[in-house]
């Protein structure tokens, strides 16, 4: 079974221990027509594009579709798709929207939610489920660590963690001291291209999207196999993950100052869709905290503002080589 997901606080492990493969959505075609009729004009650009893909009949490989997020384009998006295809099981992961002491038991009962619908929807007994879920979190806690501890050693830079390459040490990228090194921040869309135009432009590219960093970089991950496995899981994406736009935005910032002075990052940009609100909030409270230069990017949907934006990658490539 096929389950597909976008939000990154979605535990790829336990949708695995429930003996299916976790499909993470990247929508490839930047159409909107057949999400048009059902969204607003002013509205996510991902949202809008992601829609289009699971309406355009591409989403006939997939079993199940999770929706979850800390916005309101996720459950939009739900209860928009539900409407239109109700053939295909979908199921609402909510997540606190607020960082307080209640919010760790509110995203392990979702969590506890998501796993007994999986459960019931592909007959697997509770037994079962915590066999497999032990060895997705063995696996997976060593992964995660190994590619946290190279990416904040200044390691894993570029398209490295979109490609899923293996952090063995003699295999890891080398730090150019010549380029200005950088931080991506970014969503889901263009990713690989900005971080090509970036690195053309002589820049030392560390990948913080929802595509690489929010969904491989776990800083002070822990494991104990005796303790529960779905308390370790919930640990791992609401505290150890790191905080996504719109969420714990403090955590968030200290871990972004743990980036910068561990790899030695002069600079940000900031690539984000136009209409995302949380992003624009994101943005500004990142440029009243942190006091290296930070690039803002916007992007709608499509990749057609490459003029401008190398108009202005040029100018804070000046900037950074003039510090």
């Amino acid at each position: 079974m096929n389950v597909g997901y976008f939000c990154t606080y979605i535990p790829e492990e336990a949708i695995q221990a429930c003996s299916a493969v976790p499909v993470f959505l990247t929508p490839d075609s930047l159409t909107i027509t057949q999400a048009t009729p059902y969204l607003p004009t002013p509205f996510c650009s991902f949202a809008k594009i992601l829609l289009n893909t699971l309406l355009a009949e591409k989403s006939q490989d997939l079993d199940f579709l999770i929706f979850g997020g800390g916005c309101d384009a996720g459950k939009k998006l739900y209860d928009i798709f539900i409407s239109l295809q109700p053939k295909i099981p979908c199921h609402y992961f909510h997540i606190p929207l607020i960082n307080n002491e209640a919010s760790l038991k509110f995203y392990h009962h979702s969590l506890y939610v998501l796993v007994n619908e999986l459960l019931s929807f592909q007959g697997i007994s509770q037994h079962k489920f915590n066999e497999n879920l032990a060895i997705a979190l063995n696996k997976s806690y060593t992964v995660k660590e190994t590619q946290t501890e190279a990416f904040l050693a200044g390691k894993l830079s570029g398209d490295s963690l979109l490609q899923g390459k293996k952090c063995l040490h003699n295999n890891l990228p080398i730090e150019n001291p010549q380029k200005a090194s950088i931080l991506l921040l970014a969503s889901h869309l263009f990713v690989q291209d900005i971080i090509q135009l970036l690195e053309e432009k002589e820049f030392q590219v560390y990948d913080g999207s929802a595509m690489g960093m929010r969904r491989c970089i776990f800083p002070d991950i822990e494991y104990t196999p005796e303790h529960h496995a779905l308390d370790t899981l919930a640990q791992w994406y609401l505290v150890n993950k790191v905080p996504c736009p719109g969420y714990n935005p403090q955590k968030r910032l200290e871990i972004l100052q743990i980036f910068i002075n561990r790899i030695g990052l002069r600079g940000i940009v900031y690539f984000y869709p136009k209409f995302c609100d949380q992003s624009l909030y994101d943005l500004s409270f990142l440029k009243k905290h942190i006091k290296i230069p930070i690039l803002p990017l916007e992007h709608d949907i499509s990749y057609s503002s490459l003029g401008q934006w190398e108009t202005r990658i040029d100018a804070f490539r000046e900037i950074l080589s003039n510090q």
